[in-house]
């Protein structure tokens, strides 16, 4: 299923510690002669935040470090949920900002850094038969939640790979051709997506955004060049494409129950 996954908000002491690290480069860059660096234009932001609503430093890192979700017509919203669990916005992985801060994967269980965490996020295909990919690169959200694949060569490929028996009932599902969103919507297992808009910038040609970096493009535009500043994106009627990501949401529990039986 898809699901809305929590993001990341700072502790008071977190706050203090953030505010009192950026002023301490600040103040670096301003006695080295830089005093548009990001510290400082970012001390400004908060500073005159602070005034501004006459609050705390706490109140203010927090209320301006805490990402906003909004509507396709909100100007003030950081990511646009465009349904439970699928957000457009300007991360590139959006994994940092979940509270769910855990790398899971297959090497990494027993580390003692999982210990007392809930749940885990990482990339679907480090365990998952039926997800075709994890990152890649599309025109529109729809355009990949609408993506149909008989995940059956991908899926063996695995399987064997991990050297685990397909039976029957896998052998049905590897078959099955569904929409990636249905299998998204319907599975009991937990996702998010997220997605990037890269915009063209015509400006720069031979430098910028390269394809190849990126995972599969299941868009419709031909690509013609290594650059997306190089490309004539006419055929779509757009000015920039979207990167994304799909996040599994695990419990502990749950990936040291399937680690143990991988062994």
């Amino acid at each position: 299923m898809l699901v809305k996954p929590k993001f990341k908000s700072m502790t008071p002491k977190e706050c203090n510690e953030y505010y009192n690290r950026l002023r301490t480069y600040a103040e670096r860059d301003t006695s080295e002669g830089r005093e548009n660096s990001y510290y400082n234009t970012r001390i400004r932001e908060i500073d005159s935040y602070m005034e501004k609503n006459k609050i705390t430093v706490v109140e203010a890192v927090n209320q301006l470090t805490t990402i906003n979700i909004g509507t396709e017509n909100d100007t003030n919203a950081d990511l646009i949920e465009k349904e439970p669990g699928v957000y457009v916005g300007s991360w590139i992985n959006i994994e940092h900002d979940f509270d769910y801060d855990v790398r899971g994967n297959f090497e990494n269980l027993r580390d003692p850094k999982f210990f007392g965490k809930s749940m885990s996020n990482c990339y679907p295909s480090e365990w998952n038969h039926m997800i075709p990919f994890d990152y890649g690169v599309c025109d529109t959200p729809e355009q990949l939640l609408e993506y149909k694949f008989t995940p059956g060569d991908w899926g063996r490929y695995v399987l064997n790979n991990k050297k685990l028996k397909i039976t029957p009932e896998i052998e049905l599902e590897l078959e099955a051709e569904i929409t990636l969103g249905e299998y998204l919507r319907n599975s009991d297992r937990k996702f998010a997506v997220g997605f990037n808009p890269i915009k063209q910038d015509p400006e720069n040609p031979g430098g910028g955004w390269r394809w190849h970096k990126w995972g599969r493009y299941i868009g419709k535009h031909d690509i013609c060049c290594e650059y997306l500043d190089d490309e004539d994106l006419s055929d779509i009627n757009q000015n920039y494409i979207l990167v994304f990501h799909i996040y599994e949401f695990k419990d502990r529990e749950e990936e040291i129950i399937e680690q143990e039986i991988k062994e």
